[in-house]
Order: structure tokens, then sequence, then C-alpha cells
């Protein structure tokens, strides 16, 4: 059974910035900052993580498992260690300018006593030879080569690159992101090309100015719509200057005047494939609320469909105590209410005004969470 929200909070030693500034020497830094990155992070770059080094069994375990930097184990100390519960899922061993280093890497193993398996998170885009030598001594020792893997920072920094924008401008995210391209390590990752991929992209690249420009006016008509229905309503909104290179999505921001604490974000996302409609606010300001005006509000979040995010894409799961996810967040973490309509969803195909008034509407009933919060 996973442990509450609660439980988490006080059982774990978290990794903070702290760990980061700790230590002299950059490599172990950028191991601090990325092992924040993914323990802030659990759902979806721990699961990436995972699977990258190839523990995808794992998966399901993703709020057990906890991190620890510089443990001493058996004969050597790796740059950071997965654990769920006391079972030792993973050493890691991080280069920065230097190479990986096989005597280091069987060390590990051996201090794993052949049960642990050792990621060597180094540079380039090919597998360095000595990871190779590292697993053909292990062979020749009586251990799994297997046991040994490698994990490039260019296929790290393509991971970072993929998640939705909105978790790219996590400080942490953010962070490690601006470190990886300033040690030079940020060469996106080298994969193989497929033929339909080639083949195809040019017809899509002649009809994405058409599609880009259609997905605009929609999102235009819905301003016009909202203004019309509540003109004191502040709209952040500019059509984006050309098409090239190919923009991922257009976004829109409504607030009511004076209210800088709150939005509602209408966001037309073609990497993700929906348009997501959201309002977000602090959590210092949800914790205003008594236990039944709190009850009103969940009911009304229940009655209209939305779904209750701890940051955009992290449903709250129905069966967590929302009050008391509410009460432990941070002051300023921003919790949302959402609403998604994805690509194959049939509401985005009927007539031109009927989708207008349906975002705007939806708009609109965001905007009333709002007028519902209580003042300080």
């Amino acid at each position: 059974m996973e442990r509450s929200f609660r439980d988490q909070k006080a059982g774990e030693r978290l990794i903070t910035t702290h760990d980061i500034f700790r230590f002299s020497q950059k490599e172990n830094r950028l191991t601090a900052q990325l092992m924040l990155a993914i323990e802030a992070n659990k759902d979806p770059l721990l699961k990436r993580f995972l699977t990258m080094c190839s523990l995808d069994q794992y998966a399901d375990n993703l709020t057990q498992i906890r991190i620890s930097l510089q443990g001493a184990e058996g004969e050597s100390t790796p740059d950071a260690t997965l654990l769920l519960d006391s079972e030792k899922l993973l050493f890691i061993e991080c280069k920065l300018e230097s190479h990986a280093d096989a005597s280091q890497l069987i060390s590990h193993v051996r201090s794993g006593e052949g049960r642990v398996p050792v990621v060597c998170i180094s540079s380039g885009i090919a597998e360095p030879v000595e990871i190779r030598d590292a697993a053909e001594n292990l062979s020749k020792q009586g251990f799994d080569k297997t046991l040994i893997r490698w994990v490039s920072w260019n296929q790290i920094y393509t991971e970072l690159l993929s998640l939705p924008y909105e978790m790219q401008e996590k400080h942490e995210i953010a962070g490690l992101i601006s470190s990886i391209e300033k040690e030079n390590l940020s060469s996106l990752r080298l994969r193989a090309f497929k033929q339909e991929e080639l083949s195809e992209i040019s017809q899509f690249v002649k009809l994405y100015p058409t599609i880009f420009e259609n997905a605009w006016q929609l999102v235009h008509g819905v301003l016009l719509y909202v203004l019309e229905k509540a003109p004191n309503v502040e709209v952040t909104h500019t059509k984006p200057k050309g098409i090239d290179p190919i923009r991922p999505e257009i976004i829109t921001d409504f607030r009511y005047a004076g209210m800088e604490s709150y939005n509602v974000q209408m966001n037309f996302d073609f990497c993700d494939g929906h348009v997501r409609l959201a309002w977000g606010g602090p959590a210092k300001q949800l914790k205003r609320f008594s236990g039944t005006q709190m009850e009103k509000l969940l009911s009304k979040i229940k009655k209209e469909s939305l779904r209750l995010e701890l940051y955009l894409g992290e449903e709250i799961p129905g069966e967590t105590s929302i009050p008391e996810i509410i009460k432990e967040s941070q002051e300023e973490k921003w919790i949302y209410l959402s609403r998604y309509y994805h690509f194959n969803d049939q509401r985005l195909y009927t007539r031109p005004y009927e989708i207008v008034k349906r975002f705007g509407e939806d708009i609109l009933l965001l905007l009333s969470f709002i007028e519902s919060i209580p003042e300080a």
C-alpha cells in the first residue's frame, strides 16, 4: 500500500539545493542537480530514467523509490544510489570531463555483490570503450556483464527537452537544462531515421501554416467571446510572428483585472495533441477555504468533471485526500483545475461557432472559481 503524502514528507530525507552546493567538484554538483530533478518529478522523469537504465520493472513503485548521494557501499562510493525501501536498485556513477573508469565501475558491482546494476552517465553519443572493457572484465570475474550500463548526458538532455513546457520551467529542471548546456553536454542524441518520418515530413510542413492559422483563429475567437461576456477580464495573448520554426503551442492567459495571483490558461498544444483549459493559483490562497467551503468547491469540481492537478499534467488521484494535499503543499506551489480536449475528441470537429462557445463557457466557468476564493 502506498504511503500517504504526509508519510512521504515526514519519513524521507529529500534532496535539496543544499546538496548541490555542498560539493566542490562540478561533476558531483551536476549529479546532485540531476537527482534533485528526478526526485522532485518522479512521474515522468524518474520513470523515464528507469527506462534508460533498463529498470522498467520498478515503474509502478515511483513514489516509494528514494535517492541517496555519496553513500559508502563496501569497497566503493557511488555518486548516487536508488533504493526501494532497503533494497538497492541502482548505483550511479557520473562523469563530466573525465572518462569512464572501468575499475571504478567494477568496484561498484562488487560492492553490490553482483546484485545491483551500475549505470555510468558520461558525455558522447557512442558508448565509451571503457564500458565494454568493464563488462568484459566483469564476465571474467563471474559476474553478469549486463550489470554495467551506460546513459549519455545527451540522452538525458533530450528527455528533458521532451517534457511538457510547464515542467521545463520548474526551477530544478530549468537549472539542470542550463547546467548541461553550459558544460557542453547538450548535443541531442542521434537516433536512426525512419523512412515514413522523412517521406511524410514534407507534406506536414506544407499543411502546417494552414493548421496553425486556423488554430490561432479559434483561440482568437474564444478570446473575443470571453471579453464580450466578461469585459473586466484581462487577456495576455500574442500571435507569434511568423511560423518558422514550427511553433509547438498557442497560449492565452485570462484573469480578472487586479488579480495577478490567478489566471485561466488556454493552451492549444500541437505536441501533446490537445487543447487544455486550466485555472491555476498558489496553494496558500486555497488554504483559506473553511471545511464547508472546501466541500462546496470539491462538489463543483466533481459536477463539472474537472481534473485537479498539482501542476499541469499531474492529476491528484481520486482516492487521495485533496484537502490534505492542499494543506501539505508549499505556500507558493500552484494547484490547477483543468479540462482537456484531445485531438481525437469529436467535440473539436463541430461547427466553428459551437466550439468557440464551448471553450468560452469553459473559461468563464474556470474564472468563476477565482470569485469563490475567500479574501485574506
